[in-house]
């Protein structure tokens, strides 16, 4: 799991245990914007929390997609 994504669940107070198991369950930004909510909800419990991460993670990804594509020019 990556560090930005473990302090931006701990900065929504998301219980510490939850992101231990997410870790250990190797739940990372890619693998958090193809769950299902229900998928989500396992480890989040609150729904506001779910769309934050969700949409944290999709905003990730594409800042990843765009450096990636300025390296390669």
């Amino acid at each position: 799991m990556e560090e930005d994504l473990k302090t931006f669940l701990r900065s929504r107070h998301v219980p510490e245990e939850d992101i231990k198991q997410m870790k250990v369950d190797k739940i990372d930004r890619r693998v958090i914007c193809i769950m299902t909510d229900e998928e989500r909800a396992k480890y989040i419990p609150s729904n506001g929390d779910r769309l934050a991460v969700v949409s944290f993670c999709k905003q990730r990804e594409a800042n990843f997609n765009k450096e990636g594509v300025l390296n390669r020019v």
